[in-house]
């Protein structure tokens, strides 16, 4: 008996390498996929943080391309720290200054990231946007502002494609791999989250028919809700998924987008750096300190054999 509906995943003509790197955009689900990339060795750019809806994300993309900088008047002040409505919290400063310097090194890098020629992988968390009441402008993040200035609405289906539309002339040299983050929005509701989920997936269906060349996707949505299924795939909170469960989407997408030199690199990769994050109980001796440069050493001969 079979207990499971595994994802099939195909071997797609993208491939993931070492020397192209790799740009992510969107949801909180793309954290879990970037970390596992940045420790297997790959060079990622996660500009501006965690982005959920696919408004914000184009507006992102944008300014990605045309590496404008956030100005001052851009910002706002709230319980001791300033922040950004196109911006993460993880960017957000005690003052105005510290958090210009970070969002505009983060545009910086991802303007720089945009002209390379590794792919941009896109994940969408929710069609569901907040409006400023008093400019109608969609917000990335409320940072806990009063929930009176804001004005709920879900995308349309169109408007979605729209926005993806929008990406996909930002980043017109790029391969664009599209996902659905399996994170339920439970704020929303469970019937608002399952509409908001079908809106995205309907867009992308329909921007990878115009765009057949240039977009795809990545079944990272179906590897949680379908095959694994089962709420010891989750974290405590019952909403994003557990390390087991990111570990495998993951190996999914190696499955999908690297060679096997690349993964086994990437293993390489992945083992020298647990040994330099490991805590030594001989943290500071003369024996870790040789260890360390050891590994370092063989790290900076992976670079040399594998981004060069």
């Amino acid at each position: 008996m079979r207990f499971r509906t595994p994802v099939a995943v195909e071997k797609s003509p993208l491939r993931l390498t070492h020397r192209t790197g790799v740009m992510l955009m969107g949801s909180c689900f793309t954290t879990h996929i970037a970390q596992r990339l940045s420790q297997r060795g790959f060079e990622v750019c996660q500009a501006m943080g965690t982005l959920y809806n696919p408004a914000s994300i184009a507006a992102a993309v944008e300014r990605l391309q045309t590496g404008k900088k956030i100005c001052p008047s851009e910002l706002f002040g709230q319980n001791g720290r300033y922040h950004s409505y196109d911006f993460h919290s993880d960017f957000s400063a005690e003052t105005a200054e510290a958090a210009l310097e970070r969002m505009n090194a983060a545009i910086e890098a991802g303007h720089q990231a945009l002209q390379t020629e590794g792919p941009l992988f896109v994940t969408l968390g929710t069609a569901w946007v907040y409006r400023l009441k008093e400019s109608g402008r969609v917000v990335a993040n409320c940072h806990r502002s009063d929930a009176r200035i804001f004005e709920r609405e879900m995308l349309t289906t169109d408007a979605c494609t729209d926005c993806l539309e929008r990406i996909c002339a930002a980043a017109a040299n790029k391969t664009v791999v599209w996902t659905v983050s399996p994170i339920r929005h439970l704020g929303e509701g469970l019937h608002d989250n399952t509409l908001s989920k079908s809106c995205l997936h309907l867009a992308i269906a329909e921007i990878c028919r115009r765009h057949p060349q240039q977009c795809e996707y990545f079944p990272a949505y179906e590897a949680l809700m379908d095959d694994l299924r089962d709420y010891r795939f989750y974290a405590e909170d019952m909403v994003h998924p557990s390390p087991v469960a990111a570990d495998y989407v993951y190996e999914l997408l190696e499955a999908a987008y690297m060679d096997d030199d690349t993964r086994q690199a990437a293993a390489r990769y992945e083992a020298l750096n647990k040994t330099l994050g490991h805590r030594s109980r001989q943290a500071g001796s003369e024996r870790h300190r040789q260890l360390t440069e050891q590994t370092q050493a063989r790290l900076h001969d992976l670079d040399q054999q594998y981004k060069r």
